[in-house]
């Protein structure tokens, strides 16, 4: 079933992030309206590997735990990379039966040097034949929306007007894209010319524009003829983003224990040791972030956040502005 056509327009997907858009931050970002989220970046191949062995060694898995999240969080897509079609009809069967999620999403855009050296993620928009494959594949064996997270091209904005419609016309319920080529990484700004051109070619396909949302206001300017907006960095520190509806210095305060509670309760420890990348994006901005930030890379426990929100200029008080400044 294709859940994309029944989400109200504009769509507000959260893109995937590696080490930040886990199940914590997710449900977060859900929280302030989010429409759709995606895990982060997922490796097919260690899926298929895992299960070659057992079904116990990939729920044992760091794998596995990428993949988990609450019903709270539907609909849920997750991302995997890769580039053989059958590893990816194994990862999808696993996803579909046990996992339940409501998407499959293909990355084409991710432009690590490794992941394109292992011709994985953007290499893949060299070889759009086999991208194409990969979706047939999966369209076959799943009942599972299939979308696609791309760039624009490899080195040029104009190629996406040739290999879009391939991956729509291959099965592609959604097609996500980033204003820029692979080789401009971020590097640069995000033209969104031509994925508005593709909309035009694609009226029946959802198209979501990705790239330099940076506050609420640009999502109403940029969606023009798209179906939606993803949202990737300017939603760190900012869930609210999706929203527009920036809190006040009490009410960051609550958001941000909520998120240490959450994370000690899915994770315990390593939870909170991974909050700390996430208080840094929050405490940017303060007149103290400074100190702020150097206090959150030490975090260890609950006790350590609850120091922190009480850490100079009087954050932690439900009735003070101290401590923000304005953006």
């Amino acid at each position: 079933m294709n859940f994309w056509q029944q989400i109200k327009k504009p769509i507000k997907l959260l893109a995937p992030m590696a080490g930040y858009t886990d199940s914590v931050f997710r449900s977060i970002c859900k929280d302030f309206g989010a429409d759709a989220v995606m895990t982060e970046l997922i490796s097919a191949d260690a899926i298929y590997f895992a299960l070659k062995k057992s079904k116990e060694k990939l729920l044992k898995s760091k794998t596995y735990s990428l993949m988990q999240f609450q019903e709270s969080e539907r609909p849920v897509v997750i991302q995997l990379f890769g580039k053989d079609p059958e590893k990816f009809i194994v990862a999808a069967g696993f996803i579909e039966t046990e996992l339940k999620a409501d998407g499959i999403d293909l990355n084409l855009g991710c432009s690590v040097k490794k992941v394109l050296k292992s011709g994985h993620g953007a290499a893949l928009l060299n070889d759009i034949d086999q991208a194409v494959l990969i979706i047939k594949s999966l369209k076959e064996s799943t009942k599972l929306s299939i979308s696609v997270k791309t760039r624009t091209g490899f080195s040029d904005q104009s190629e996406i007007l040739k290999f879009g419609p391939e991956l729509a016309a291959a099965g592609a319920d959604a097609i996500i894209v980033h204003g820029r080529t692979a080789k401009q990484g971020f590097a640069g700004e995000a033209d969104w010319t031509n994925i508005y051109k593709l909309k035009e070619m694609l009226p029946d396909t959802i198209i979501i524009g990705n790239g330099d949302i940076k506050k609420y206001d640009d999502i109403i300017k940029r969606v023009k003829n798209l179906d939606g907006v993803a949202i990737g960095r300017a939603a760190l520190g900012r869930p609210w983003i999706f929203s527009g509806k920036e809190p006040k210095s009490s009410e960051l305060v609550k958001l941000i224990r909520k998120q240490a509670r959450l994370a000690y309760k899915m994770k315990g420890k390593q939870g909170i040791i991974e909050l700390r990348k996430h208080l840094v994006w929050y405490f940017k901005g303060f007149e103290n972030a400074l100190e702020l930030r150097k206090a959150s890379i030490m975090i260890e426990s609950l006790e350590d956040v609850e120091r922190i929100l009480h850490f100079t200029s009087g954050v932690g008080s439900d009735s003070s502005e101290a401590g923000m400044v304005q953006n």
